[in-house]
């Protein structure tokens, strides 16, 4: 009858035929994967490692907006929405037009026939029911993190510096934090 034995920690471990050979067949498979990956040239990023830097951060999009600020984001936009639907017709509109259409007060003044220092009032009232709207959950951020305040300033003039090629999406974004900030306040 043969002994088998194992290697582990330059130590041999006897063991039963099964687990011996259950063992080389997978030490086999793995050279397998490795030799077809040297075969097919596959380069793991870990190979690009040093002492400075990581291999996937090499290849890391600098665009994209990483996942924990992407949920926040998204928490913003679902509440916004949320303190939306509560304004009126007229108030939702004149918040649409100027956040998303891009469209200036004199502008929509001159279209409605409204003094501008009309519209002007009605938009602070509207901002500050907005704000009022996300005080709650302002706090809650605040709390679980302490970077929210330099961020949500750093997005607004980000956002706000290009207001006439606004997108939908970044005129929720400006939205969104023009009354975060002022929450801030």
């Amino acid at each position: 009858m043969n002994d088998f034995y194992i290697w582990i920690n330059q130590n041999p471990i006897h063991v039963s035929e099964d687990v011996y050979k259950a063992y080389w067949k997978g030490n086999r498979k793995e050279r397998y994967f490795a030799e077809s990956d040297i075969h097919n040239h596959v380069l793991y990023y870990d190979a690009l490692d040093t002492d400075e830097t990581n291999g996937n951060d090499i290849f890391q999009d600098e665009a994209c907006i990483p996942v924990d600020e992407q949920v926040i984001q998204n928490m913003e936009i679902s509440k916004l929405k949320n303190a939306l639907a509560m304004l009126s017709p007229f108030d939702h509109e004149l918040i649409f037009r100027l956040y998303f259409d891009g469209e200036s007060l004199r502008s929509i003044a001159k279209d409605k026939n409204m003094a501008l220092s009309t519209l002007h009032y009605r938009h602070k009232r509207i901002l500050k029911q907005l704000k009022n709207a996300f005080k709650q959950y302002v706090a809650l951020i605040c709390s679980t993190n302490s970077s929210f305040r330099i961020r949500f300033i750093h997005l607004n003039l980000k956002v706000s510096k290009n207001v006439q090629n606004k997108t939908h999406k970044n005129g929720v974004i400006a939205l969104t934090n023009r009354i975060l900030i002022r929450s801030l306040r």
